[in-house]
């Protein structure tokens, strides 16, 4: 997933070379399908972005491969709804903050599906009764201390269940 143009540099070797077909199991997977250089053997394709799965590829020549593209976990991404400003005394306060979120490209379909979590920091935890919070679904909750006023700076990260294989985010 997320290769761009593969070539496998003298991969079909003998005579013939001009007239050999490709039947292509899974046209979806690729943006440029298999070919064959006739002059010098190699093999190319260009993979969708995105994209994962596999496809029989058959040589007019009876020569059979397989390609599989397997899913490389892109990074999650979400957009906050901004600052949030309460009353001193506030108390326990909810509301929906993050309003749109992904997990990125590998969350549906073949290559499979994932959930989103998120942390949160603050840098000034004397402000809060309950710290800052987000719920899998961007529920921002948090409790104040009386009399508590002032201002802090919460970072929020998110991460999703997709893990690092592949070079994956």
């Amino acid at each position: 997933e997320d290769v761009g143009k593969t070539t496998m540099h003298g991969y079909v070797t003998g005579s013939g070379l001009d007239t050999i077909g490709l039947d292509i199991s899974n046209r979806d997977l690729f943006s440029s399908m298999p070919h064959v250089n006739a002059a010098n053997g190699d093999l190319s394709f260009t993979v969708l972005e995105n994209a994962c799965g596999s496809s029989t590829v058959t040589a007019a020549a009876s020569c059979t491969f397989v390609i599989e593209v397997i899913p490389v976990n892109d990074p999650p991404s979400f957009t906050g709804s901004g600052n949030v400003v309460v009353a001193e005394d506030a108390g326990a306060t909810c509301q929906q903050w993050v309003q749109e979120s992904s997990v990125g490209a590998y969350e549906t379909g073949a290559c499979g599906s994932q959930t989103l979590s998120y942390s949160v920091q603050v840098d000034r935890p004397e402000l809060f009764l309950a710290l800052p919070s987000l719920s899998d679904t961007g529920m921002l909750c948090f409790h104040t201390l009386p009399d508590a006023c002032g201002i802090t700076k919460i970072s929020v990260t998110a991460k999703d269940t997709g893990g690092r294989d592949h070079s994956g985010s």
